[in-house]
């Protein structure tokens, strides 16, 4: 895989993601072309081996999705929490560059949506309806993923603002929203109703400053609406 690799996991449904059962891990090391293996500690540890000397990882949503899961099942990435000095692995997130590139697209930023525009591949991503084994569908996943995130990286490098916000600011906060996510937030009552009263209040200031007919008010009509065929008044008729 040598320093850059791609990783899709293929998993059993379950939240958190402690509840997680991952089942397949598909990677690839070359656009293209992916392998998948079976989930069993054997790949956990040589997975483990290739990611200490991983320096690029990309993926589709894994800031969310993959990272977290694995995360939850004992792997370890070469983060730099303990040493700030020391080089950390990147993370290329396609859907994140996607949208922080194309923020306006009308479309989804799906992996379906990326390959149709990013690659000549054929559709894959509806193999429940074909004869492929489900491990054909996980490798063309993490292949897929690698040469569609280093199209969407050469856009980024070639806007120097886009590829400083993406590393300092919307890959950071990704993953700050998904350990929220998974942790949740203490709330507190008291100070949301607070909070609320004032917001109420501030409202009704403003709004008091507008003109009339820009001002919020209610009104009560009446209309007379066909009952739908077949519908029986209270008397079962």
């Amino acid at each position: 895989l040598g320093g850059e690799m791609n990783m899709n996991l293929g998993r059993a449904a379950g939240f958190p993601v402690e509840d997680i059962q991952v089942r397949l891990l598909a990677v690839s090391g070359v656009p293209y072309h992916g392998v998948c293996y079976r989930w069993t500690p054997l790949v956990q540890t040589q997975l483990q081996r290739a990611l200490d000397s991983c320096t690029e990882l990309y993926g589709h949503n894994c800031v969310a999705f993959d990272l977290p899961i694995l995360e939850a099942q004992g792997v370890r990435f070469p983060w730099n929490y303990d040493d700030p000095l020391r080089p950390e692995m990147e993370v290329w997130d396609t859907m994140l560059m996607h949208h922080l590139l194309w923020p306006t697209f009308t479309g989804m930023h799906s992996l379906s949506v990326l390959g149709r525009r990013y690659t000549t591949q054929r559709a894959w991503k509806q193999w429940r309806s074909t004869d492929d084994p489900e491990e054909l569908y996980a490798a063309r996943d993490a292949s897929f993923t690698l040469a569609i995130g280093e199209k969407l990286r050469a856009e980024l490098v070639r806007e120097p603002k886009l590829l400083h916000l993406y590393k300092y600011c919307q890959l950071p906060l990704a993953r700050m929203c998904n350990y929220m996510s998974q942790a949740g937030l203490l709330r507190d009552p008291a100070r949301l109703k607070i909070v609320r009263e004032r917001t109420l209040a501030k409202m009704e200031r403003f709004e008091a400053q507008l003109p009339p007919e820009l001002r919020t008010r209610h009104e009560a009509h009446s209309r007379r609406t066909p009952a739908p065929p077949g519908a029986l008044t209270k008397a079962g008729k």
